[in-house]
Formats: structure tokens, sequence, C-alpha cells
């Protein structure tokens, strides 16, 4: 009798043991991940993790919202293995990966744009790249060394340069040159827009992610027209502004437009698998159709967009 009474306990601690072990194992939708991402994305993001761990309510995702540049260096740095940034590894990154020969996966999740903002009451309405660049690159103190009509001191609000949104900037209107001209240095869209908000005659860059945030600051986004457009755009664009709407990011009449990307390693059948595969499905309740929801360019989606023909 003591002999079975001794199996039996083995037995049960056995089980015990292969069951508890059987619910500790993480899967796809079930588990935990901590991801880093741009402050720029923060909203967007924020509404991607709350649509999956609601709909997968075993898995725990932690979100840390810092600057694109301290987002790439953590995950280079094993601090974390998934991020979510505004911009590709720029040259020095990528040299660090080869040299370590680190295993990494990309994706592009959409397409994103940057918008000019400025005071909701200020009368200007569009703006060109090519006066963008006087703006931010060259020595404006007026606004009337941009428009006879407005004869104001300027203000200029840039993006810290560790943002995704300064080095596309700086890439795509100031031909790879830093800012050289500003009055103020924000750390995030949102104090980019309470700057704006207050300050009548100013301008800034935000990401078209916080345009939510606009409507209640007293700020618009301007119309850009693009005084270079490649070969392939030009009679589409040539002499016409556009807003940063969802069909001008895609058809790249819009010429302030950047990737989104998700980069991760060491993924194995976990959290972080389930999550990336949840942000680009195109599905009803998939990540695709959030992003389309901020106005941003579905990279798993197609946009429908309608030719309307004036008779």
């Amino acid at each position: 009798m003591k002999i079975f009474q001794k199996i039996n306990v083995v037995l049960f601690f056995t089980l015990s043991f292969f069951s508890c072990k059987k619910e500790d194992e993480e899967s796809p939708t079930k588990g935990h991940l901590e991801i880093y991402a741009s402050e720029t994305l923060k909203d967007l993001v924020n509404r991607e993790v709350e649509q999956f761990t609601s709909l997968y309510e075993e898995t725990k995702i932690r979100t840390n919202f810092i600057n694109d540049r301290e987002a790439i260096a953590k995950f280079l740095n094993d601090t974390t293995k998934f991020i979510i940034v505004g911009r590709e590894f720029n040259d020095e990154e990528k040299k660090f990966v080869q040299k370590n020969n680190l295993k990494i996966e990309k994706y592009i999740l959409g397409k994103d744009a940057i918008g000019i903002v400025v005071n909701k009451k200020f009368q200007l309405d569009e703006i060109s790249t090519a006066q963008l660049k006087k703006i931010f690159l060259e020595n404006v103190s007026n606004w009337d060394q941009i428009d006879k009509s407005i004869n104001q001191k300027i203000s200029i609000a840039i993006p810290n340069k560790n943002s995704c949104n300064y080095e596309v900037f700086s890439n795509l209107i100031l031909e790879k040159k830093n800012f050289s001209n500003y009055s103020f240095v924000a750390n995030s869209d949102s104090e980019t827009i309470d700057f704006i908000g207050k300050n009548l005659y100013s301008i800034g860059i935000v990401g078209i992610c916080s345009k939510n945030k606009m409507d209640t600051n007293n700020i618009k986004i301007l119309k850009i027209e693009n005084s270079n457009p490649i070969d392939s755009l030009y009679y589409e664009t040539s002499g016409k502004s556009f807003f940063p709407y969802q069909a001008y990011i895609a058809l790249n009449y819009y010429p302030i437009s950047k990737n989104i990307y998700i980069y991760t390693k060491n993924l194995y059948f976990d959290v972080g698998t389930g999550f990336t595969s949840f942000l680009l499905s195109p599905n009803a309740v998939g990540g695709q159709k959030i992003l389309g929801e901020f106005g941003m360019v579905p990279e798993k989606m197609p946009i429908r967009i309608v030719q309307l023909n004036q008779d």
C-alpha cells in the first residue's frame, strides 16, 4: 500500500511539473512582449496594441516610446528584440549590423507622411518644397522673405535630431544637410503642436499620426507643392499643391512621405511572431486596417483611388 502511495505521489508531482511547464509556454497568442517605438507613432502603436491584446487576452505588450535613434540603438544593443520606427537604418547602423553579423528581420508596415503645420489663424494655406528649404536651411527671419504679403517675424520649430522626422525631412528637402535655422527644438510631435498653437506666425514639422491632436490645438496642415517633381510625376504634380491625404501619399504626389518599419530579431514561436503577423494582416480586425484609419497607406491593403472626370 505504501509503495502505491509513493508511486501516486511521484506521478502527481510529475504531472504537475509538465502541466505547469505547458501553462508557462509562450505562443503567438500567449505571453509577454516589450517593444520600443518612435514617439511620432505613439497613437498608432497604442491602438494596434490595444486591438491585438483585446483579441488575444493572454498576451501582454509593454510599450516604450522614445526617439527613433534611441529605439534603434536599444535594438542593436539587445535591450529589445522588437521595434517600430519611422525610418530605415542609416549607413552607420547598417555597418554595425554587418560588423556584428546580426540576424534581423525587416518589414514595411506602411507609408507615413510628414506634415508641415502652422497656427490655424495664420493666413498661409500652402507652401512649396523650395520655400521649405529656404525656411529651414537659410537665415530667414521674416515671412515676407517667403510671401511678400506677410510682414511678420517667423518662428521655426524643428524636431529633435534623433527623430525620424528630422532625418527624413533633411534627406528629402534639405539635400541631407542639417537644419540651420530654428527657434525651438521639440522632443516630440506634441511639443511641436503646443508651440505652434501658442505662436501665431510659427511653422513646424510633425508626423500625420498626430493629426488627431491638431484640431484641439488650433493647428492646420499646409498643402505642399513639389518644386522638383521626378519626371514620371511631372505632368500630374507640376504647379499643384497636395495635402498629405492617403491617396496622394500612395501616388507619391505628396512630396514628404516615409515608410514605417518593423525590425525584429530572435523571435521564435512567441508573442512577437503573433504581433508581427497581426500588424501585417489586411483582414477586418488586422493591423493594416488600423493603419488606414490613421490616414496612412497600408503595405498589405490596396487603396482604392477614384478618378473623377469633369465634363
